[in-house]
């Protein structure tokens, strides 16, 4: 069994001895320690290849942990680094995966969580692709056909690094951990990239996707490296693709057929190689036909598409999930894990949640967070949506093909797939029904 090498980066001695105690496994992984990331970024560029993995504590005297990820990122050495903190917050770990980070982890260190993800993730690149992806190398977890097969088309295109993939369903079903599996899967060596291209405006967005040089405009006081470059030899995910404006549509297409930009004020033409992936919620080809999106620039991002299930489709799984978010949110949260009451599961399993895992995890953890004693109870959220067909969501401009799958998702979801009853409330036979979802695929 090959050996995982890492190198550790930590300024306080104590916690070095600590986490280095834990991580050794005997003929597993091997920990190599150095206290500052002036010392880490020395030592990697004279032999990166003496090591699979780093860990690096973010907060660090002279150059932070983030830096370093830059550092490394900027020299071409895309080894996975894993960020840990104290005192972790969205916008740390955001920062942090901005800058290529691997993943993000919460001092003090569970040690066998810790060495889980770091031996996955460097023997991922190590060894290149495994063979067929099960849950515990995938970031979609549940039991059910629908996620199998979710599973299996992340094994399938993990290592077609020049096949776009666009990623479509409803909001908090897990698009970007698809987008991240199919990246573990794929051996890249170089870092897993997201960016939401609703939340910035126009001139933002374009200097975070392709940077920007020195003097471009008046804020812009150094050289930026953008993301396609921090995503060199390895992923980006464009999420909430649907969002991106339309003025910038034709240079990201540019990107897509030459793989060439220019930063902002930039006047030389840069490459880089990296997969793409994007991620919405909306119909996209309803956009087109509305004017918002390109028809050329989606026949580009849509080479291979997955859609993602939404948990109403899937009532069986809800109970499994719970189950397992609860058991990672005490983990994160240093505490017991308490059971949870027969009532809860059953609640669970008749609510709609419009969304979908994101919602349930909320729930879970609102739940963990002020529960004192006995078994958790667990309540469904009351959602404003209306009751009836609204609440499911059904976006506008659909087919009538597509229309017809929606609903019967629905009535299968709302009558916890009771074919009799779903059969009787369309008024067509079971054998009707039958092939109606095996058509839909469902």
């Amino acid at each position: 069994m090959t050996t995982v090498r890492v190198l550790l980066v930590e300024d306080d001695p104590l916690d070095a001895h600590l986490i280095q105690s834990g991580l050794r496994r005997e003929n597993r992984l091997r920990v190599e320690h150095v206290p500052s990331a002036v010392e880490a970024l020395a030592r990697l560029t004279r032999g990166a290849a003496d090591f699979d993995a780093v860990l690096s504590d973010i907060c660090l005297p002279h150059m932070s942990g983030i830096e370093l990820v830059r550092q490394l990122r900027r020299r071409g050495i895309a080894i996975p680094l894993f960020l840990m903190t104290a005192h972790a917050d969205i916008a740390t770990a955001v920062d942090g995966m901005r800058a290529g980070a691997a993943d993000f982890l919460v001092k003090p260190l569970d040690p066998d969580a810790a060495f889980a993800m770091i031996d996955r993730e460097a023997r991922g690149n190590i060894r290149g692709l495994p063979g067929p992806v099960t849950e515990d190398e995938s970031l979609i977890v549940g039991s059910h056909p629908r996620l199998e097969a979710v599973r299996e088309f992340a094994r399938k295109v993990a290592t077609l690094s020049d096949t776009r993939i666009l990623i479509t369903g409803e909001s908090g079903t897990g698009k970007n951990l698809l987008a991240q599996t199919i990246h573990r899967l794929s051996g890249a060596r170089g870092p897993f990239v997201e960016v939401n291209c609703a939340a910035l405006p126009t001139g933002l967005l374009e200097s975070e996707l392709f940077g920007h040089e020195r003097g471009a405009f008046t804020d812009a006081r150094t050289l930026k490296h953008g993301l396609f470059e921090t995503a060199r030899n390895g992923s980006i995910l464009l999420n909430e693709i649907g969002s991106m404006p339309l003025e910038l549509q034709p240079k990201l297409l540019w990107f897509l057929e030459n793989q060439e930009f220019r930063r902002v004020g930039g006047t030389g033409t840069l490459t880089t190689k990296t997969r793409v992936m994007a991620a919405t919620n909306t119909d996209l080809e309803a956009a087109v036909r509305d004017g918002r999106f390109r028809g050329d620039l989606l026949w580009r991002l849509d080479v291979v598409s997955i859609r993602m299930p939404s948990l109403r489709a899937m009532p069986s799984v809800i109970s499994e999930l719970a189950a397992r978010f609860l058991r990672d949110i005490c983990r994160r949260l240093g505490r017991g894990v308490p059971g949870i009451s027969a009532d809860s599961f059953a609640a669970l399993e008749r609510h709609a949640w419009p969304g979908n895992m994101r919602q349930l995890w909320n729930v879970v953890e609102r739940a963990v967070v002020f529960h004192e004693a006995g078994e958790l109870v667990l309540h469904p959220p009351v959602d404003p949506e209306p009751a009836g067909l609204d609440r499911h969501q059904i976006p506008r401009g659909v087919s009538l093909e597509e229309l017809e799958r929606y609903y019967l998702e629905a009535e299968l979801a709302t009558r916890q797939g009771d074919l009799a009853a779903v059969a009787a409330s369309l008024g067509i036979s079971r054998k009707t029904l039958w092939e109606k979802r095996r058509r839909h695929g469902l």
